[in-house]
């Protein structure tokens, strides 16, 4: 495998992008980073922004697991206390990609880092949230 061979992270917006559209409590699915930037080599991260419907969070959040689509190897959790509309869900693919995952509700407290890309769902829910600068790859920084 190349330096440049991102297949095994390209193939999961794919996958989750069904998961999303197939669901009634998912409005879209947004990719960050890297990926959204066209800088993406075989050992980034995959940066994922998942928008649910008002009121949709806990019930997305309680079924966070079904965004395995083809299994992990661990998985971890990012919450604050008093966060009820977002959330951090991370995991390690059986392929190994490390996707982190930020899933919210506009107006939840998420903010979608430049530059993103829009995979699936409405490109309205995207008003919904406020804009942060990129994320410096040197520093350790949560969405």
């Amino acid at each position: 495998m190349s330096l440049t061979d991102t297949r095994p992270q390209d193939a999961l917006p794919k996958r989750l992008s069904e998961h999303v559209e197939d669901s009634v409590a998912f409005g879209a699915l947004v990719v960050v980073g890297s990926f959204a930037s066209r800088t993406a080599d075989a050992v980034s991260d995959l940066d994922l922004f998942f928008i649910t419907y008002r009121g949709r969070f806990k019930d997305v959040w309680n079924r966070r697991r079904d965004l395995h689509v083809r299994g992990e190897i661990v998985e971890w959790d990012l919450l604050n206390g008093n966060a009820d509309a977002v959330g951090g869900h991370r995991w390690i693919s059986p392929d190994l990609v490390l996707v982190e995952a930020v899933i919210s509700e506009p107006d939840g407290g998420g903010r979608i880092a430049e530059p993103f890309e829009l995979v699936t769902g409405d490109p309205q829910l995207l008003k919904g949230f406020p804009r942060r600068k990129p994320v410096d790859a040197d520093k350790n920084e949560d969405c």
